[in-house]
């Protein structure tokens, strides 16, 4: 699932057709529509900058993660810029090539 926070969610709702979600402004979308939702961007003359989630390979670089026990939701989730969508590159390979099963590594 890709999500957008503030400004970026309301771009998403206002060119991409999406719903807002909760009472911030939030949107989102789930990996299946995300080529959808970057055409729409792009042909409205958007260049987008996608992040996804890292994988979190070392425990203790959890960013501060507490030892409460309560979970991933209390843990600092580290993100990576996978690719720049623009009118002139408007393919998501990452998607394109993990449907296929092969990793993208940079």
């Amino acid at each position: 699932f890709y999500e957008c926070f503030g400004i970026d969610a309301i771009l998403l709702v206002e060119y991409c057709g999406l719903n807002p979600m909760a009472r911030k402004a939030r949107a989102g979308c789930p990996i299946k529509n995300i080529q959808s939702a970057l055409d729409d961007l792009t042909s409205a003359g958007f260049n987008v900058a996608v992040y996804e989630e890292a994988a979190d390979t070392d425990a203790s670089s959890s960013g501060g993660a507490s030892s409460s026990g309560r979970g991933s939701k209390s843990r600092l989730k580290h993100r990576m810029l996978a690719q720049i969508v623009t009118s002139a590159s408007p393919t998501y390979v990452s998607i394109s090539l993990r449907e296929k099963g092969m990793l993208v590594c940079c």
